[in-house]
């Protein structure tokens, strides 16, 4: 489901945003806000997949809100359209300069708000499977050996600093080139499959799974000691 969030002083461009675009189906959810403390506000308690932003709001400039909502980590790429009155080259500039996504001047063209929303929702789209594919094991869909040591990375430093616990487990599928010897390697990646999938319903809810290489796996046991780890194993 996406949803968008409007951030808007005119009562009638946000209705008429919101009216169009769920008639159109473009988005499930519309959220309005008509101020820049009000969108941040809801921001933050929506997290939306896309924003539409007047760069003249009541109470403070939408640059300043575009700033700031880039300066957050969880919104650093979510798509951010500037809405306008202005159509010079160098507020065009300065909006891009500081982290738009795209710029539309106002009165707007139905079809063309539509096409931009369309556009922003499918890169964003795109950007979250490339990075989903770039911390994820192809073959299994856990976690990969690299992502994993950055996960481990910061909760080693994590138990140093507060003198946590912190457990660890290498596990391995026994004769595994047997079964590919004997089976083909096609019945071999559905073993490491099946076993992906048990090794993920048999930790707690805060535990890292990751492929470690081959037939390998590695599991990050956050606040268990040695006791603990034991018993997951």
């Amino acid at each position: 489901m996406s949803s968008l969030l409007i951030i808007e002083g005119s009562d009638a461009i946000r209705h008429m945003v919101h009216n169009q675009l769920i008639d159109a189906g473009v988005v499930e959810e519309v959220h309005e806000a008509e101020s820049g403390k009000e969108g941040l506000q809801q921001l933050t308690r929506i997290e939306p997949d896309i924003i539409m932003l007047c760069l003249l709001l009541p109470d403070t400039e939408g640059l300043t809100i575009l700033r700031t909502i880039r300066a957050i980590p969880t919104f650093r790429d979510t798509p951010v359209i500037i809405l306008t009155g202005k159509s010079d080259v160098a507020t065009k500039v300065r909006a891009l300069e500081n982290g738009a996504s795209d710029y539309l001047v106002k009165p707007v063209d139905n079809a063309e708000l539509i096409a931009r929303i369309k556009v922003q929702l499918k890169v964003k789209h795109l950007q979250e499977e490339l990075k989903r594919s770039s911390i994820t094991d192809y073959l299994t869909g856990l976690y990969n050996r690299r992502h994993f040591m950055g996960i481990f990375k910061k909760e080693y430093k994590r138990s140093n600093r507060y003198r946590q616990p912190l457990g660890v487990l290498m596990l391995d599928i026994d004769h595994f080139k047997s079964i590919n010897d004997t089976w083909g390697h096609e019945i071999g990646d559905e073993t490491l499959r099946v076993v992906s999938r048990s090794l993920q319903q048999g930790v707690r809810g805060h535990d890292v799974v990751a492929r470690y290489g081959g037939e390998e796996f590695i599991v990050l046991l956050p606040m268990a000691n040695a006791r603990d780890s034991m018993a997951v194993a």
